[in-house]
């Protein structure tokens, strides 16, 4: 490289003196050594035969193949269209293998074999698509492979804008064209340069330069050799440019990828990088499009569709109210977390239902109180355990019926007292045993029955009073007759008896004194027998309940509690009225 001096056309090149010698554009010869990469403006040392350098914005190739450009830029530029354009659906590693690939002729020394892991080592994924790398990776990953390229890179890249300085020089040129209306947005041959493709004013611009062309012989543009140099998407040959990033299949696919711009409606200006503006007044299709080469960019189609994308990162900022207002549907995706932080109220209202799903963990946590109103049914479903800790009270009120039912054991246990109350008639049942344990229990009732074909009432100090007594001899002492105090006796006789006698038989058939008190008639029991006992317990609505909570599993597999509409309400069988019914 030559200073501000760009290279016109190649003299010679030595590989035994590793040299290169060329015409300067201000018309001297002149020969340049050292490194092949900084000699022959090729960062990245391209190669191949001297059509194709040609076709890449090279004067030709040297003694190897390695390709001479006219300027630093020029090499650099095509450098990133090699890497970022061509090679851009790669990943690092597929196009290292075609951009160095191991064993090749211009590898004698097998270098080639190192490059991904010098790559590697510089922090790059080597399976990462080099499209979907932000633009700053990208610039980094061209400077990387010049460093790996050349043994002066520092000096190579001081030389080297990673913007493309060449936009500038771009920028003018369109402007100038702008004024005569010209769509050709990439050739190098308007009617300033009288159609000829001759010496044009290829020295750089200094601080007192007023203005230039095209220094670095950047256009036209490889797609454009050889035929109509105005921009393809302003005569029709149109392709979408918008890019997700990330490699999103979703996102990507909600990109409009139709259009058809008919020429001369469709103005396009597109930068030597890549970016592009079109003004489409197409009849019918009329469209506004600005994109980014990476792929961010916004565009405006003829039937209201707005579409805005950020091929990577999006910021932002409010500095006061912001509205969102849809008419219709909506549809969000975050592929990654997603974090919301309200300072002040947060209210959401949903006119109709509101459906949440969470295939992780839900965690709640609030910070003072929490006010729940549900103005119709709630039904819960948990496939797993509950667990709730209350520190304070509880309460819980059902204006109808409230039901508890478990598959499971039932514990209710309290560290205080507990009472138990109903307006009208409670059952108590159980298949096998009910315990009752207290030191002290008081049972009382207006009408009671005990039923039991065998058992025990009573112990040591217990008494009994009533106007009836039907029961056996036993070792020790009991009560028979009618009467309203207690009477001891070691043989069994009627109440009747007991009233008349003169004299009470006592201990041994010695008289005694008849016990005081009024006589009732004595009334007609029924023993009951276990037979009896068994079709109450069984068959009667004051027997034992039958308690069996989803037989078949329903609820659990289908995981909707309003199976239990299916299963019915849990009541016994009763028997139709009968003598058997003990129970009043």
């Amino acid at each position: 490289m030559a200073g501000n001096l760009a290279y016109t056309s190649i003299v010679s090149s030595s590989g035994k003196n590793r040299s290169t010698t060329v015409v300067l554009s201000d018309g001297t010869t002149k020969t340049f050594t050292g490194d092949r990469a900084f000699r022959n403006n090729n960062p990245g040392n391209l190669t191949g035969t001297a059509k194709a350098a040609i076709e890449q914005g090279a004067l030709g190739v040297d003694y190897d193949g390695n390709y001479i450009f006219p300027s630093m830029q020029a090499g650099f530029n095509a450098q990133k269209q090699l890497v970022l354009k061509e090679y851009g659906n790669y990943t690092i590693s597929e196009m290292l293998s075609k951009y160095a690939p191991p064993g090749a002729d211009n590898d004698p020394y097998g270098t080639n074999a190192s490059y991904p892991g010098y790559v590697k080592a510089a922090g790059f994924t080597l399976s990462d698509r080099i499209s979907d790398l932000s633009s700053s990776d990208q610039e980094q990953l061209i400077r990387i492979m010049i460093t790996k390229e050349s043994e002066v890179s520092d000096d190579i890249l001081a030389l080297v804008n990673d913007g493309d300085r060449a936009d500038l020089a771009e920028a003018v040129r369109r402007a100038e064209l702008a004024e005569e209306g010209e769509d050709d947005v990439n050739s190098t041959t308007d009617n300033r340069t009288e159609g000829t493709t001759s010496q044009r004013n290829d020295q750089l611009v200094t601080p007192d330069t007023t203005g230039f062309k095209d220094p670095f012989k950047n256009y036209p543009r490889k797609e454009y050799f050889n035929q109509a140099t105005t921009n393809k998407a302003a005569r029709g040959e149109w392709e979408p440019k918008l890019k997700m990033g990330g490699g999103s299949v979703k996102g990507g696919s909600l990109f409009p990828t139709e259009a058809n711009p008919q020429y001369p409606y469709n103005k396009v200006t597109e930068t030597s990088s890549g970016h592009r503006i079109e003004l489409d007044d197409t009849p019918g299709e009329e469209r506004v499009s600005v994109v980014h080469t990476v792929g961010s960019g916004m565009e405006f189609h003829a039937d209201g569709l707005v579409v805005l994308n950020a091929h990577d990162k999006m910021v932002q900022v409010v500095g006061d109210d912001f509205t969102v207002y849809v008419r219709g549907n909506g549809d969000i995706t975050y592929e990654g977390d997603l974090k919301m932080h309200v300072t002040g109220d947060y209210k959401l209202r949903v006119d109709k239902n509101f459906i949440l799903e969470v295939d992780g963990k839900y965690i709640e946590t609030i910070g003072q109180g929490k006010h729940e109103t549900v103005e119709a049914d709630k039904i819960s479903t948990i496939v797993g355990n509950l667990s709730e800790s209350i520190t304070k009270n509880s309460s819980r009120i059902s204006l109808e019926s409230a039901n508890i039912i478990t598959k499971g054991d039932l514990a209710v246990l309290t560290d205080g007292k507990a009472e138990y109350a109903t307006s009208e008639s409670t059952h108590l049942s159980s298949k096998t045993r009910i315990d009752i344990a207290a030191p002290e229990l008081n049972a009382t009732a207006e009408d009671l029955a005990i039923i039991a074909p065998e058992g025990q009432i009573g112990g040591v100090n217990m008494m009994y009073t009533g106007d009836t007594y039907k029961g056996r001899a036993f070792d020790g002492d009991f009560f028979t007759g009618i009467s309203a105090e207690a009477v001891k006796s070691e043989t069994a006789v009627n109440a009747q008896q007991a009233v008349s006698a003169a004299s009470y038989p006592g201990a041994g058939g010695t008289g005694g004194t008849s016990p005081t008190g009024t006589v009732g008639t004595p009334q007609s029991l029924t023993s009951a027998t276990s037979a009896m006992v068994k079709d109450t317990l069984e068959r009667s609505d004051k027997g034992i309940l039958n308690v069996d909570v989803d037989p078949d599993n329903k609820i659990l597999q289908n995981i909707d509690l309003r199976e239990l509409e299916i299963l019915g309400e849990n009541k016994s069988t009763t028997s139709t009225a009968s003598a058997y019914d003990l129970v009043p």
